[in-house]
This record gives C-alpha cells, structure tokens and sequence, in this order.
C-alpha cells in the first residue's frame, strides 16, 4: 500500500440527527479501485413499506446504472 494510501480512509460511521448515519470510504487504486466522475457515491435509504421501496428505487434508478438490484 502507497504512503498516500495509507492516510485515506477505509470506512467511517457518523450519526447525524436521530435516525440517519453518514457513511464513508476513499477510493484505493493500489486495491483496483478506480475515482470516476460520478461513481463517487452512493445512497441508501430505509423506507417503511415494500411499495415506497419500490417507487424510491424506480425514481433513483432512472437513468443510472444499477450496481445492486433491490432485494
């Protein structure tokens, strides 16, 4: 692993207000992990109901590519 490696972060957890958590990596290239202009984030949210699920994955997926189906 490089020395600038090194000084990134592997993964963090920073509640913020009552029910949400900010979550955290850096990209690592020496692991093949590579920064492109907007595979730098991703979203996770914790709907109630199946059906409002559902109509929060259809909107978000629209017009991106999907690197985990809904399960």
């Amino acid at each position: 692993m490089s020395d600038d490696d090194k000084q990134k972060v592997m993964h963090i957890a920073l509640p913020i207000g009552n029910n949400d958590t900010l979550m955290a990596t850096d990209f690592v290239e020496s692991m093949g992990q590579k920064l492109s202009p907007g595979n730098n984030f991703s979203l996770t949210v914790h709907p109630e109901r199946e059906a409002e699920a559902d109509k929060f994955f259809q909107l978000l997926s629209a017009g991106g590519e999907i690197t985990m189906p809904l399960e």
